[in-house]
């Protein structure tokens, strides 16, 4: 979940059985979903302070099944874009 804010989307997701790596570029996002008490299965939980378009986050990243980025990616700088949804796409395994 790119831009994962309070974790809304997490806690649907992690406790619908998804592994899930959860970043935000903000700490106090972060540390509000450490907090929730919703949240089931922290064990397949995976939370990362950083910035989706810096370059160096992708690299540690698996591919996955799905990338959710609801209300993030029109917060992208527009200069930077096209390579956000670039590896997007390259961390979509096929048929992702």
């Amino acid at each position: 979940d790119l831009g994962c804010g309070v974790g809304n989307e997490v806690a649907l997701l992690l406790n619908n059985g998804w592994e899930v790596w959860a970043v935000d570029g903000q700490c106090k996002a972060i540390q509000m979903i450490k907090e929730r008490a919703d949240i089931k299965d922290r064990e397949k939980l995976v939370l990362i302070v950083a910035s989706f378009e810096d370059k160096s986050f992708w690299e540690g990243l698996p591919k996955v099944d799905f990338i959710l980025a609801s209300y993030a990616l029109p917060f992208s700088k527009s200069d930077k874009f096209n390579n956000v949804w670039a590896r997007i796409v390259q961390k979509l395994n096929q048929n992702g």
